[in-house]
């Protein structure tokens, strides 16, 4: 919505979007998705692997058919290993954890379950691939895409959604990158990883672009002075994150409030709620931010 607004009419000078957390978000990584496809083998031992549906989301739930019958393995692999799964009416299910894209560290994606049982019954090229290469990496070291960069953090990677289906492979990764450029290395790195596997390829790579503004700023100094005069918090300062607020649209704009430090986080969310007692908080806040910006 706020690309179309600003067809039409001017940048503003500066502002924040109140759609995160207080004392300040000044900073957004990049986001990036890829996505690998290829086809499995004639001689495949996988009918379908299901997970996922969306880019931003660690699967907290994978589900797989196989033409052989491995009830027992399986069973006795999420025993030995401690996961959590199934098998019902001959599907094999993993039980994972979900987790939002920013930070995957957090989740514990259904769908490696899978694929680490998978590498203990056949040696597939995309069961070699994903355990070399993608597993139980949330910052894409196996790739060498891994990078922290001071203020911005570290990079985080994600595989948002699995599908292997009538023999069709595709994954769908979703990455936070803090550093400007570093696209073509990372796309360098996968390219270089898949020349090992003759059936899978990386099929599209896109990037965004980093969302900064100074802490230092009027901007940024201006609203944590106003959230710190209303909570008499001054341990904490502006800081970055890996998601994606409406400030990112505007080139001198920050993400202020509503949610405070210690709010249970319930974003998106069935019955997401504020208290009236930290709403009225929020809104003086507001007031009190405008008015200094306003002078």
């Amino acid at each position: 919505c706020l690309e179309h607004y600003f067809k039409y009419n001017e940048m503003p000078e500066g502002g924040y979007s109140p759609d995160a957390c207080f004392p300040c978000i000044n900073g957004e990584k990049a986001g990036a998705h890829f996505d690998i496809k290829g086809k499995l083998a004639k001689d495949s031992i996988i009918t379908s692997l299901l997970a996922g549906e969306r880019y931003n989301i660690v699967p907290g739930e994978a589900r797989m058919k196989l033409k052989k019958d491995y009830t027992k393995e399986f069973l006795k692999f999420l025993k030995d290993k401690g996961y959590n799964g199934e098998v019902k009416d001959n599907t094999y299910i993993a039980y994972g954890l979900s987790a939002h894209a920013m930070t995957p560290e957090k989740g514990l994606n259904a769908a490696f379950i899978l694929f680490e049982f998978l590498s203990t019954i056949t040696d597939e090229e995309i069961v070699k691939f994903v355990n070399k290469y993608v597993i139980y990496d949330p910052t894409g070291k196996k790739f060498g895409n891994d990078i922290t960069v001071d203020e911005m953090g570290s990079l985080t990677e994600n595989v948002g959604i699995v599908k292997i289906l009538n023999n069709e492979i595709f994954l769908g990764f979703d990455c936070r990158v803090p550093k400007e450029g570093h696209d073509k290395v990372m796309k360098e790195n996968i390219e270089k990883a898949l020349k090992e596997y003759k059936d899978i390829y990386l099929a599209e790579f896109n990037m965004g672009e980093i969302h900064y503004v100074s802490s230092n700023s009027n901007l940024v100094q201006t609203l944590v002075k106003s959230y710190q005069m209303f909570t008499k918090d001054y341990d904490h300062n502006a800081y970055t994150i890996g998601g994606g607020t409406y400030a990112k649209f505007i080139k001198n704009a920050v993400a202020f409030g509503p949610q405070f430090i210690d709010d249970e986080d319930v974003d998106h969310q069935a019955n997401e709620f504020i208290l009236k007692e930290k709403y009225k908080k929020v809104i003086a806040i507001y007031i009190m931010a405008i008015y200094e910006l306003a002078k």
